[in-house]
């Protein structure tokens, strides 16, 4: 059997790679939609990307839904600049609590107790801002522009949306 170190030397890395070595042995159960939590994501993602301050998440999350008493939540909001929005790169940000929250990866990947059962996602870009990728044959050639882009995501133990809220 060979056996690998996958230790990388980067904090957040290790961290996510000892989450993913302690997963429980048993089938992780499923995460549901929650149309109300992506609503409360997208809100936050489109006063990012004009540069308005977002309403506190516990606003943002009753406008949309309830949360049962003692039901836990997290939102971890990821903000880098790229080329192109890609979800390799989203995934790599929740399992190595590359955000401002650490607490996000641990609910949807540890102690059966702390699981997450409902998520909702959404991502925005810096208003005004168009990405292209380097075109050398365009007439006149084109360079790469990256843009500021905003990724949030929240989860939750439990989530009930509002009835005025659409499900998918």
């Amino acid at each position: 059997m060979i056996t690998q170190d996958l230790k990388s030397g980067n904090t957040q890395i290790d961290e996510a790679l000892e989450i993913m070595e302690n997963l429980e042995a048993t089938v992780l159960p499923p995460l549901e939609w929650s149309e109300g939590l992506t609503k409360a994501a997208a809100e936050y993602a489109e006063a990012w990307s004009v540069e308005d301050d977002p309403s506190s998440l516990k606003k943002r999350l009753n406008k949309y839904g309830k949360f049962p008493s003692g039901a836990k939540y997290e939102e971890s909001v990821y903000t880098y600049k790229t080329y192109s929005p890609d979800a390799i790169d989203f995934a790599r940000f929740i399992l190595t609590n590359g955000g401002d929250n650490a607490a996000l990866a641990p609910m949807l990947f540890g102690a059966t107790g702390n699981k997450a059962k409902k998520f909702g996602a959404s991502w925005g870009v810096s208003d005004g801002c168009y990405m292209t990728v380097k075109n050398v044959f365009a007439d006149p050639p084109q360079e790469a522009y990256s843009c500021d882009i905003v990724l949030v995501v929240i989860a939750a133990s439990s989530y009930t949306n509002n009835s005025d809220v659409a499900k998918c």
